[in-house]
């Protein structure tokens, strides 16, 4: 009986051990399994880390470059704004220069109607100034004509003996002067007066 109870505990001691050895098998599988797991899941989480890294720094990156691309919008948007303003100052400054040239033509063109004006009228002025001026010539040697014959009068008048004796000693004058009076502003006659009336054709 003794006997037989204690190959009943041997064979429940076998039996305990065999399964306590094979949970130690599965348990030491399960163990190798979860630490290459687990070494993996590190792996991962380490490249997931250094991953999420260079996205933080790219972040960062994409963060300062959003920061400078905004401050540069800004620049833009008040540059452009200054541009439209001095581009509607010149604007306003081309329509007062166009208003201006506008101006100047039209005194232009008043200008160059009195100028031409002027210019006839001058050229009116010297033509009459000329004919006043040969009016004036004509009238002296007329004055100069009249004022020589009156002195020949008034000394064949005084001395007509004298001019007698001139003549028979001047020969060939004594066919008178030509029918001249006054020639360039002298008295040509020496001996005769030839003067002769014709009447005006």
């Amino acid at each position: 009986m003794k006997k037989r109870i204690i190959r009943i505990v041997v064979a429940i001691l076998i039996g305990l051990a065999v399964f306590s050895f094979w949970n130690y098998l599965s348990l030491f599988r399960m163990t190798k399994q979860l630490a290459a797991d687990l070494a993996k899941a590190h792996t991962a989480i380490s490249q997931l880390k250094v991953d999420l890294d260079g996205e933080i720094v790219s972040n960062r990156r994409l963060v300062q470059e959003k920061i400078i691309l905004e401050r540069g919008f800004v620049f833009a948007k008040e540059e452009i704004t200054r541009s439209k303003q001095a581009i509607e100052g010149l604007e306003q400054d081309i329509s007062g220069l166009k208003v201006h040239a506008d101006a100047l033509e039209k005194d232009n063109e008043t200008l160059r109607s009195r100028i031409n004006r002027l210019a006839v009228a001058g050229k009116r002025l010297i033509v009459k100034a000329k004919e006043l001026i040969q009016e004036k010539e004509d009238l002296q040697m007329r004055l100069n004509s009249v004022t020589e014959l009156k002195k020949v009068i008034k000394r064949l008048k005084d001395n007509p003996s004298e001019e007698l004796q001139s003549q028979s000693k001047e020969g060939d004058d004594s066919s008178g002067n030509k029918g001249y009076l006054i020639k360039r502003g002298k008295s040509t006659h020496k001996s005769s007066i030839d003067i002769r009336v014709l009447p005006v054709p």
